[in-house]
């Protein structure tokens, strides 16, 4: 176990600032993953479990390990995790004057996850279930048996894997992690033309806003002060019954713990209560059983009980990107075959989809003038994803042709 160390940050910036700094860090840094970083953030927020899933080499690690090294002066917890590895490993070992004198198992757990304030484990569905069944009432609780409960200075534990365990003992223990986002590799041709230079120039990025345990203590304490409206807790419990009804049950435990990370999610995002479209962005990854494709469906049945603003712009979003995969097409078929047909075939399809891009941007900027005040952001990334990422593409397919 490590102690974060203290790196040269601005004093002066309150940890409201600091939050909103280190939130930006991570956004930069690790591109078209907004939605995670906010879910993580809101579950440090509320002391909570968080674990990501995705394939390997989605940065995943990094995200956690990053947000980790943020927490000055933590006892910070990092391994990754084996098929074999005993209980030992992470709660310590067994005292033998304990044993022989009191016939007690008392672990010495210097160094180890009981003292940690933040911990992060790598690949932990790899580990057997005897070892994470141990882990469970410190996890849940934080509380650790030694043998006597006593509390532990856990403040948020992380994990990551490339994929939901199919033993069903692991699968329970997925179910103790509240936020369980799926992490897909990044797919903007604009996201992709930057790993690619910070490769070339090796470039290598790392968070330097920090946050003190304290700051962290005030910051969740003004988490409880966002509203949780009555007309939003209506809105959660038909949510609930519409979830239940397709088999997605959610606990009285959970049930609670999503509106803590609920009015952290809002907090995170400068809201001062809980919007609908907080639904939308966290229950999917939230409430899904077996495997994260079940967020979709869960999507589904949450667009048809709260109907969100935002996804309008989502459909739209996916039509136009149908039409740049026309473009696509067409220009690997110019490549192959450089003729008058296949060129002029590039060329209207590019036409099409210039203006199929306007249309929907036109679209996105009504909808957002009429819905001020309500949280439209996911719309506005839309639109700057459709302007900055979308439109450009198809311009470079059209220069092909006329350069």
């Amino acid at each position: 176990m490590t102690k974060t160390s203290p790196v040269k940050t601005d004093k002066t910036a309150s940890a409201e600032e600091r939050l909103g700094q280190l939130r930006q860090e991570l956004n930069k840094i690790f591109l078209e993953r907004n939605t995670v970083i906010d879910g993580v953030l809101a579950v440090l927020l509320t002391n909570g479990n968080a674990v990501l899933f995705g394939p390997p080499g989605c940065a995943k690690s990094w995200m956690l390990q990053e947000l980790c090294s943020a927490i000055e002066g933590a006892n910070f917890f990092d391994r990754l995790l084996q098929r074999a590895q005993p209980p030992e490993e992470l709660l310590g070992q067994p005292s033998l004057v304990a044993l022989q004198q009191q016939d007690s198992l008392i672990r010495n757990t210097k160094n180890r996850l009981p003292e940690a304030h933040i911990a992060f484990l790598d690949e932990i569905f790899r580990c057997n279930a005897t070892t994470l069944n141990a882990l469970l009432r410190l996890i849940n609780e934080r509380v650790f048996e030694n043998p006597d409960p006593q509390p532990v200075p856990l403040l948020f534990l992380c994990g990551a894997a490339n994929d939901v365990p199919e033993d069903e003992e692991l699968r329970a223990f997925v179910d103790r992690f509240v936020y369980r986002p799926w992490v897909s590799y990044v797919r903007k041709t604009a996201s992709r033309r930057e790993l690619i230079n910070r490769a070339r120039n090796n470039v290598k990025l790392a968070v330097s806003t920090r946050l003190t345990l304290e700051e962290i203590s005030h910051l969740q304490a003004q988490v409880q002060t966002v509203l949780f409206p009555d007309s939003i807790v209506e809105s959660l419990l038909q949510c609930q019954s519409a979830l239940l009804r397709e088999g997605f049950d959610i606990s009285d435990r959970k049930l609670q713990h999503l509106v803590k990370l609920l009015q952290a999610h809002a907090y995170v995002q400068g809201d001062a209560e809980v919007y609908i479209e907080s639904f939308h962005e966290l229950l999917p990854d939230c409430v899904w059983k077996k495997e994260p494709l079940e967020r979709q469906k869960i999507a589904q049945i949450l667009n048809q009980v709260i109907p969100d603003v935002n996804q309008q712009a989502v459909n739209w979003y996916d039509a136009a990107k149908e039409e740049v995969k026309k473009v696509q097409l067409a220009a690997k078929e110019y490549d192959l075959r450089p003729r008058n047909d296949t060129e002029k075939k590039l060329i209207d399809t590019a036409h099409n989809a210039a203006k199929h891009l306007e249309d929907v941007s036109r679209q996105i900027e009504k909808l957002l003038s009429q819905n001020q005040g309500k949280n439209v952001r996911r719309a506005k990334r839309i639109l700057t994803d459709i302007r900055e990422d979308l439109m450009l593409e198809v311009a470079k397919y059209k220069e092909k042709v006329y350069s």
